[in-house]
């Protein structure tokens, strides 16, 4: 008889034997089961993915702003299934990007959803959306989306499935065209006007003529072909030197040893030998020093009786400046009079803002950029770096910055990245490097550009937030968190969204990390720049923090014992903290005029900031908000300005007030080359000729009496472009965005204009009009061809065009010399060149030209004009008259 320990261990076995079964049926139940459910999700993916891809190739988009005064405030989309398969419900979402949201919800059995930013989608309403059939279309209607332009709206719409991890994004291949041509014209003033007293109209045909004609002057001699214009120019008449290959540049190393570098580049771009003495027998060119004079500063005598061109300077800046000077005569001409030309800047920042942040543009980019600048004497460029939609250059000590905060992904999935924006589709990323930047610094250096970085903070900062947000998650995964210092940036709770629709975009400056923050990236920024530029001044940017986003914060809460919490205060403690580790590291600092001024009082104190100089960026000036005038209060207050007006010098407005043309008009309905060129940078008020709704500014109203000049000109120290790039997504648009404007911002920053100086306005008006005829002259003979034989596809401006019935003829013209006009008749696909004038056909009822470019061949866009029946002149009136009519009943019935 088996004892107790033999009838307990035969339990165990028979429960062990029993436990095993019943473990391995759970194993083989849960193998049955995994292999199951990756099936199940294998095929759910594939399926849902195949339903991703037909949508993506058979969904075509089209766009179309209201056309009426009852939909003149909404947007039609419609999407028409051009595949053989019906669209139905499903898990997938339609991902597209504005910047002029919709109030709409609902519309068609969509859902209307926002992620961030501009990011939006439609997602299909189970039992609502009826599905679009194969061959079918859907219209969707989006109320209170005002649209004034093809440039609200924007590429690469993005259809992915609302799974996390289910299935790979693809964009709509409908959208992808840079040109937006899936969104309809803008054929009356509802669609293009973007309020009832807005006075803008495009250009006609016949306007264009007029514009272009009134611009032009066959008198022009062209004597003396340089932008930006010297200062002083003597010419010798009857003395002229013939310029070859025959002549060289003399080296004088030992005796002028900064101008080496000067007189090597001249060398290079001219293909000249370099020699260590003049000869008797060639024409040269050499460099003289001269300690009065002051950096920026030359001088070039042309001798004709000794075969000579000296250049005098007190440094290689001022040496380089003067052979540009040289290399555009030469560009113009080999044959140049004896003269004496005497130059120096008018400002001593004469700046280019460009923004890489919103979308990117890389190295090669930003080298050619430089090349240009110095081509036209400019010595700063302001790289925004950062934003909310990508950081753009690594840190080594935090280098998640990058790799979390320069990448953009599909919102559902599984990945660490920003969500898309601003037409980038899906997927984009890019950053410079270490090795980018300092090969931009040294490219920088060598052109005497001196390059600021911006780290805008406390504003515009989600890219940073949401990197160090992923970056507490890897620490705390690998445990390694209390090694590493954090970075948390935000305890934002406050449900407040930035003016461009990004929550939770603002720097925390109550939590200590912040601090730690800007230490470490200052830190990394000076090394970066050691042993090639001397990292002098550093960018806060500080624009456009959302009000009230800090008081909720129960740090900031605790940090202020329970008292009252004011925006304002907690701001200015943000900016004087970061200016103090600015000052430690022995930097001067540069803001956005708001980032240092409070409302109702003014600009902060600068005599509370360390550092001797504190720079504002003066750019909010729409006239109508009673903002024009703050970059004369910080004049006053002791900042030193520079001026950045959006109104005039915001690159990223359009050329013309157009809704074919790309930019954004918040602060102006466009910024001409004449605009840009007849800014007055020492009488702020004389530049409000218009609001921005076009309507005439009366300045004693605006000013409310006489306006005020400022009482400190000397603080007026520079001007900057401004390049921001949210529609700017490539070089080609970046380049056709800032050229020829940039010419004539580089025109007014190096040269102050006599009519500058005139007191009455007519006659202000009147030479200023001259003056810019010579310098339309001058770009059309000589600067647009540099640009192009360089590879910058600057924008070419539409000719102008009129009809006379009486005897068919048309008339055409064009803004700049140089180019040439391509015309067709009606339907007929066949473009012949033409001249001034041309007879056309009988029986022909429209017209279309463009313009073409002189070395690239590239075309403007394509104007038309309808002269069916003699009948357009009058059709236009009637048009235009129950416009109007219309409009100013709508006035009358709102009012």
């Amino acid at each position: 008889m088996p004892s107790t320990v033999h009838k307990y261990a035969a339990c165990i076995v028979r429960k062990s034997s029993s436990s095993l079964f019943i473990l391995c049926c759970i194993l083989l139940i849960s193998i049955g089961w995994t292999i199951v459910n990756l099936f199940k999700t294998r095929h759910e993916s594939g399926a849902e993915q195949s339903v991703v891809d037909y949508i993506a190739v058979n969904l075509k988009v089209k766009i179309k702003a209201g056309d009426s005064m009852t939909t003149a405030r909404s947007v039609q989309i419609t999407l028409s299934n051009t595949g053989h398969k019906d669209i139905l419900f499903g898990k997938w979402r339609i991902y597209f990007y504005s910047l002029t949201p919709s109030t709409t919800s609902k519309t068609a059995g969509f859902e209307v959803g926002w992620v961030n930013g501009g990011l939006y989608f439609l997602s299909p309403i189970k039992n609502e959306f009826q599905g679009i059939s194969a061959g079918g279309s859907l219209d969707l209607i989006f109320r209170e989306w005002k649209s004034s332009a093809k440039i609200d709206h924007f590429p690469n719409w993005f259809v992915a499935s609302n799974t996390y991890g289910i299935s790979s994004p693809r964009i709509i291949e409908s959208t992808k065209d840079e040109s937006l041509s899936f969104v309809s014209s803008f054929e009356n003033s509802f669609q293009w006007k973007r309020h009832e007293f807005d006075t803008y109209n495009p250009y006609t045909p016949g306007e264009r003529y007029e514009m272009n004609k009134a611009f032009q002057d066959a008198t022009l001699k062209g004597e003396f072909n340089v932008i930006p214009t010297p200062f002083s120019v003597k010419i010798v008449p009857n003395k002229k030197i013939v310029f070859d290959d025959n002549w060289v540049v003399v080296e004088q190393a030992s005796i002028n040893k900064e101008h080496v570098p000067a007189s090597r580049i001249l060398a290079m771009k001219l293909g000249l030998t370099e020699v260590l003495q003049p000869a008797t027998n060639r024409g040269y060119i050499m460099f003289e020093s001269d300690k009065t004079f002051n950096k920026e500063q030359y001088e070039i005598k042309v001798e004709a009786k000794t075969t000579a061109i000296i250049i005098t300077s007190s440094n290689g800046k001022g040496a380089f400046y003067g052979i540009q000077t040289l290399i555009s005569m030469l560009d113009s001409s080999n044959i140049i009079p004896e003269c004496i030309i005497k130059d120096h800047p008018r400002f001593p920042y004469r700046g280019l803002m460009i923004d890489v942040s919103r979308n990117f543009h890389n190295k090669e980019t930003i080298k050619k950029l430089i090349d240009l600048m110095s081509l036209y004497k400019m010595n700063k460029l302001h790289m925004h770096l950062t934003d909310d939609e990508g950081w753009r250059i690594e840190i080594p000590s935090i280098p998640e910055l990058t790799k979390y905060g320069s990448r953009r992904c599909n919102y559902f999935e599984k990945d660490k990245c920003l969500n898309p924006s601003l037409g980038s589709g899906p997927y984009s990323s890019g950053f410079y490097t270490v090795s980018d930047f300092r090969e931009i610094l040294r490219y920088a250096k060598e052109r005497y550009v001196e390059v600021i970085p911006e780290i805008d903070v406390p504003g515009h900062a989600l890219s940073a937030i949401k990197a160090m947000q992923y970056r507490e998650q890897d620490l705390q995964r690998l445990k390694t968190a209390e090694k590493l210092p954090s970075y948390i940036l935000s305890d934002d709770v406050s449900g407040i969204s930035s003016v461009q629709g990004w929550m939770e975009n603002s720097i925390n400056p109550c939590l200590n990390a912040t601090y730690r923050f800007i230490e470490t990236i200052l830190s990394d920024l000076q090394v970066i720049y050691q042993g090639i530029q001397k990292l002098d001044r550093i960018h806060f940017g500080g624009d456009e923090v959302p009000t009230g986003v800090w008081e909720k914060s129960k740090t900031c809460q605790s940090l202020f014992h329970g008292n009252s919490l004011d925006h304002s205060t907690i701001k200015k403690m943000f900016v004087f903290t970061v200016a103090d580790i600015a000052h430690k590291h022995g930097l001067q600092i540069s803001m956005w005029e708001d980032g240092v001024y409070k409302k109702t009082q003014g600009p902060y104190d600068v005599k509370e900031f360390k550092q001797e100089e504190v720079y504002v960026n003066a750019w909010s000036n729409m006239w109508e908000a009673q903002t024009g005038g703050r970059a004369i209060e910080f004049a006053d207050s002791g900042y030193k300005v520079i001026l950045s007006m959006a109104t005039h010098l915001y690159f990223d407005h359009p050329y013309e007030p157009d809704p074919e043309e790309r930019g954004l008009y918040w602060a102006t309905r466009y910024i001409d080359t004449y605009k840009v060129f007849g800014f007055m940078p020492m009488n702020i008020y004389a530049n409000a000729e218009f609001d921005s709704l076009g309507n005439k500014i009366n300045l004693n109203d605006l000013c409310r009496g006489p306006c005020p000049n400022t009482k400190a000109p000397d603080n007026f120290v520079g001007m900057e472009a401004c390049i921001w790039s949210e529609t700017i997504r490539n070089e080609t648009q970046l380049f056709e965005m800032t050229f020829p404007r940039l010419l004539a911002f580089a025109e007014r920053v190096w040269h102050e204009a006599e009519w500058e100086k005139l007191k009455a306005p007519e006659e202000g008006d009147n030479t200023k009009r001259r003056d810019f005829k010579r310098f339309v002259d001058i770009i059309g003979k000589n600067e647009l061809s540099r640009l192009e034989k360089a590879g910058v596809q600057y924008r070419i401006p539409p000719p102008g065009l009129t009809f006379t019935e009486s005897n068919r003829v048309a008339k055409i013209n064009n803004f700049y010399s140089g180019h040439k006009v391509m015309m067709s008749f009606g339907n007929d696909s066949k473009w012949r060149s033409v001249g001034k004038e041309i007879q056309i056909p009988e029986g022909v009822s429209d017209i279309h030209v463009y313009a073409v470019s002189p070395v690239l061949n590239r075309k403007s866009r394509i104007v038309s004009l309808d002269i069916s029946n003699g009948a357009d002149s009058m059709y236009t009136y009637f048009s235009c008259t129950c416009t109007f009519l219309i409009l100013s009943l709508y006035v009358i019935v709102n009012s």
